[in-house]
């Protein structure tokens, strides 16, 4: 739990086969182990993004193989939902919740992992858990590097490390 920024905490879990960021980024860099985590501007500059390796591999150490499973969500609300706000941070809900579907904020963030951008894929899914989209890998000092984007309409990604 880090409260250094008064108004602007976040929480992280950091094991060897499950990173988890949430909280207001404030444009913090967060380091999770081997896993570089930057997220961008969102509604309320808050986030939560979670990093699960499926088969209990890890997240590209040493060339090992693994497949993530990521989760990034920001705002959810019903459809015709009205979010009245307080001030600064503060929201709430009084009388129009609104119906289905649920809307979710996409989230900008920037992925950086140990494994070498010629062994990984990443895939935005769709809402079936099916791969919809190849997502680009980037290098950074010989680490893969991945941007996320709302653009992408998904908050679940598959990231395969060969």
């Amino acid at each position: 739990w880090n409260v250094e920024q008064p108004g602007a905490g976040y929480l992280t879990v950091n094991t060897p086969n499950t990173k988890l960021f949430t909280g207001f980024a404030q444009g913090r860099t967060i380091k999770l182990g081997n896993v570089t985590l930057a997220v961008g501007k969102t509604r309320l500059d808050w986030a939560t993004i979670s990093l699960v390796s499926r088969n209990a591999t890890g997240f590209g150490e040493s060339g090992r193989p693994a497949n993530i499973l990521l989760a990034a969500t920001g705002v959810s609300e019903n459809k015709g939902m009205t979010i009245e706000r307080l001030g600064g941070t503060l929201i709430t809900i009084r009388d129009k919740w609104g119906a289905g579907p649920v809307c979710v904020e996409g989230i900008p963030a920037t992925l950086t992992l140990p494994a070498a951008p010629a062994k990984v894929k990443c895939f935005a899914l769709d809402p079936s858990g099916e791969r919809k989209k190849d997502i680009t890998v980037d290098e950074a000092d010989g680490r893969t590097k991945i941007v996320l984007k709302p653009d992408y309409e998904t908050v679940w990604y598959e990231i395969v490390v060969e």
